[in-house]
């Protein structure tokens, strides 16, 4: 399974690119890139991060707190992939040739829930 601090590393840089973006490129122009709103939002996600210990290592991690809790975890990840992914495909158009060379990737069955079997 993967580690949640890992899912919120990528998150992080996901941010730092969209905080990147430069405002006086055509396609951050044409789309009224929100650079003030996603500092705010990358604030945001970085003091929850730390309140709930997503990158501390060891007992005191968010990793090590829920790993009883699977179904708490599995909440947790698929809210990161979300926020990824949402940022993923808001960096898209305003990236230098439309591409991105970061995307979040996570497979079905991690976002799967606990005891419901992989379907046909």
């Amino acid at each position: 399974m993967e580690a949640l601090a890992n899912a919120g590393f990528r998150t992080a840089v996901l941010f730092e690119r969209a905080k990147a973006i430069d405002q006086s490129s055509e396609a951050a122009r044409r789309l009224a890139w929100p650079a003030a709103k996603l500092a705010v939002e990358a604030d945001r996600f970085q003091l929850w991060a730390v309140n709930l210990g997503l990158f501390v290592s060891g007992h005191a991690s968010l990793d090590y707190r829920v790993r009883d809790a699977e179904s708490i975890r599995l909440v947790i990840l698929r809210f990161i992939a979300s926020l990824g992914n949402a940022l993923t495909e808001g960096l898209l158009p305003a990236s230098p040739g439309h591409g991105i060379a970061l995307i979040i990737v996570i497979s079905p069955r991690v976002l799967q829930r606990p005891g419901v079997p992989d379907s046909p």
